[in-house]
């Protein structure tokens, strides 16, 4: 599917369900978006296939439109699990995608016993990963530290000692 067929599309599941304005403004919003997306470096189809069906993108834009919401923060559950939001993305199986701002979100979710595990235990390897690193540095500089520090400070003692006669 290209830009135009998805633009189209969106255009004939919207015509006639909400006003002429918000079809147009939601058009354009797309357009603009999937144009920036591609300049990011995106495929179209690759965008087109972020941005999910058409027909479902504006079942979301007609129900938010229907509840004086706002459609670009609406979310819209299809009955394949696909969960669509306007604004911020899709959600397909375990994994979501939306935007912020520009910037790219991805989320796993958390629904299976043994992915929690499975992040408990990636938490837990970091935390100890960064108390190994910082207690090898910790013995590095006790090691390069300790010998200059000790005979300075034994001068200087010194030093204190004899300046005061």
């Amino acid at each position: 599917m290209t830009r135009e067929e998805f633009l189209s599309q969106l255009r004939m599941s919207l015509q006639g369900k909400v006003s002429n304005d918000k079809v147009q403004e939601n058009i354009n919003y797309y357009n603009t978006y999937i144009i920036e997306e591609v300049r990011k470096g995106k495929s179209e189809p690759e965008v087109l296939e972020m941005l999910g069906e058409p027909e479902l993108l504006a079942k979301t834009i007609i129900t938010a439109d229907d509840a004086g919401r706002d459609p670009q923060n609406t979310i819209y559950d299809a009955d394949d699990g696909t969960t669509y939001s306007s604004k911020s993305g899709y959600e397909s199986g375990n994994s979501s995608f939306g935007y912020s701002g520009g910037e790219k979100i991805h989320m796993i979710q958390m629904n299976n016993w043994w992915k929690k595990l499975l992040f408990v235990l990636v938490v837990v390897m970091v935390i100890l990963f960064i108390v190994a690193i910082v207690t090898g540095l910790i013995r590095i500089l006790a090691l390069i530290v300790v010998p200059i520090i000790i005979p300075i400070v034994v001068i200087m003692l010194v030093i204190r000692m004899f300046g005061r006669r």
